[in-house]
């Protein structure tokens, strides 16, 4: 790196590196106390999907070969399908599976933020959901400088 450019390697990573960020963030995330109630959702929403037409989403994707949504999750799972190497019905069990698993590894990243605040709605009724949500942004580092201890009370 440093014949062809003239700088070394480890100043090309260090310049790399993105700058802290300008804005003050608040991390707020959901997650399910009980993960077989987000499964369930998650088989629910694909049926739904495939009710409202990701069939024939997936098969003009198929048809045209659009690169981008021909490798998303709902449209490949429908391919062996349209080939006649498995029936519908395997395919949609093989998207739900697809989903849940890319749930789990959306969880699982985020869980190495220590600065998510996270929400379990299965756990809580919507009020109370949005009561805590509210509640963890009070008390959060962004109101801190503008607002005494007990100043607004949820």
């Amino acid at each position: 790196v440093y014949h062809t450019t003239g700088i070394q390697l480890s100043e090309h990573i260090r310049r790399s590196r993105p700058q802290e960020a300008p804005y003050d963030t608040f991390w707020l995330g959901l997650r399910f106390h009980d993960r077989s109630k987000l499964y369930d959702r998650i088989n629910r929403r694909v049926d739904l999907m495939m009710e409202n037409g990701l069939v024939q989403e997936a098969r003009a994707a198929y048809e045209t070969r659009m690169s981008t949504a021909a490798q998303a999750i709902g449209c490949k799972e429908l391919y062996p399908y349209f080939d006649g190497q498995k029936t519908l019905e395997e395919c949609v069990e093989t998207l739900k599976q697809s989903t849940r698993r890319y749930a789990k590894r959306q969880l699982t990243w985020f869980s190495r933020n220590p600065q998510i605040h996270w929400l379990e709605p299965d756990c809580q009724d919507w009020p109370e959901l949005v009561g805590n949500a509210l509640q963890m942004l009070m008390n959060s580092h962004l109101f801190s400088d503008i607002l005494y201890p007990g100043e607004i009370g949820l």
